[in-house]
């Protein structure tokens, strides 16, 4: 079997990136040929072609080539015109490069990368099967028919990721959960120094939040919460910040927010190609993700819209034994047991994750239990074997 794996989301490297590329990596040796096709060069598509992959680049001045949520609230006379423009002359590009290279079937990372494919593929008769890996919150009903028509089946990361779709779309719905081993963890030895460089010593603790940082993720509700949180016994509250942000406004709101926090010290690194060393050097993983938020500060209005699904940056801190607080939202219970591996509060509810937090924090104990449970359930449930044997029998469906 041939498969075509489209990612328009070229210009940066994420979560479902990470996903996505050990997925693709597994592959073949289940008798899987891949090729993986951009809308352009980018550091995902570098990162790609260094991992091995077959990479074809079907260079494109439209729609393809711009990011950002607001696309998601243009006019529908604007959205119509932009796909008449860009997405119906690179659809059939796709369809071209699909029939050349005699694939199977086209598999899609992203919804985004499916609005982005056209529907010229499907309509030809070639399967596509579109990962989903949040929910729908972003998307409007024209985008969520689009994907529903456009996919042949869609593979959902979480059952409540499934349970977000359309009722006559759940048919063609399959759950199949992301892998974390040791080789998507690789730089994480690189912890002690990450730590030591963040000036956190041995009695201090650590918090993290990993990934892209925006409203969704919910870095203005964590920063509210650590007023209420004490430092540890013996030494200093630290957090750490880890990843890019695409509103220069938003990001200055955090760090007004982080100055006025004299009790914690709370570090911006930026992207990083190498998150894990952080996930190790810190004690506690913070994933405060927001459903749904619109606030306004400092005359800006943020708007939160999410879209995720069950956190890969949670696997990834369970697998080297690091526990997680998270607001239980999206598919965060489906790893994430309370009181076993972790810690969940009700969205939203900043008193309870202070809380939370505070507990952790004074309770060196505890957190190594929290984490040792972690460990252990992420390498028994969402090993690579049993994500392999799940997209392959998705593959299968569509023969």
């Amino acid at each position: 079997m041939r498969v075509l794996a489209f990612v328009s989301e070229f210009p940066r490297f994420h979560g479902a990136h990470r996903s996505f590329l050990q997925l693709l990596r597994g592959l073949p040796g289940r008798g899987v040929d891949v090729v993986v096709a951009f809308p352009a060069e980018g550091l995902a598509t570098r990162l790609y072609r260094e991992a091995g992959l077959a990479v074809e680049v079907l260079p494109s001045r439209g729609v393809q080539t711009q990011f950002g949520k607001d696309m998601l609230r243009w006019s529908k006379a604007r959205k119509a015109a932009v796909y008449a423009r860009d997405v119906l002359p690179f659809s059939s590009e796709i369809l071209t490069l699909a029939r050349r290279l005699d694939v199977d079937l086209i598999h899609t990372m992203t919804v985004r990368s499916t609005l982005a494919l056209g529907p010229l593929p499907r309509l030809a008769g070639l399967p596509v099967v579109t990962h989903l890996r949040g929910l729908l919150t972003p998307y409007g009903a024209l985008e969520r028919a689009a994907l529903t028509v456009g996919s042949t089946r869609i593979v959902c990361v979480a059952e409540a990721v499934r349970d977000c779709l359309p009722s006559y779309a759940r048919s063609r719905a399959r759950v199949v959960y992301n892998a974390v081993d040791a080789d998507s963890v690789r730089g994480f030895e690189a912890g002690p120094a990450r730590r030591a460089a963040l000036g956190a010593g041995e009695d201090d603790v650590l918090l993290a939040i990993i990934g892209s940082v925006g409203p969704d993720k919910g870095h203005h509700q964590l920063l509210a919460a650590l007023a209420r949180v004490a430092p540890p016994p013996r030494g200093r509250l630290h957090l750490v910040v880890v990843g890019a942000a695409a509103d220069p406004a938003y990001e200055a709101l955090l760090r007004t927010r982080a100055e006025a926090l004299p009790h914690v010290a709370v570090h911006f690194v930026g992207y990083t190609e190498n998150p894990f060393a952080y996930h190790a050097a810190a004690d506690v993983l913070v994933v405060p993700s927001i459903t749904r938020e619109v606030f306004t500060e400092g005359g800006h209005t943020f708007r939160a819209a999410s879209g995720e699904g069950l956190p890969r940056t949670a696997l990834e801190a369970m697998y080297l034994g690091r526990p997680v607080v998270a607001y239980d939202m999206a598919g965060v219970a489906e790893a994430v047991e309370h009181g076993r591996t972790g810690l969940l509060v009700r969205e939203h509810d900043q008193d309870g994750l202070a809380g939370a937090l505070s507990a952790l924090v004074g309770d060196a104990g505890r957190r190594r239990r929290l984490g040792e449970a972690g460990r252990a359930v992420v390498r028994a449930r969402f090993g690579p074997e049993a994500t392999l044997d799940g997209i392959v029998g998705v593959y299968a469906e569509c023969r």
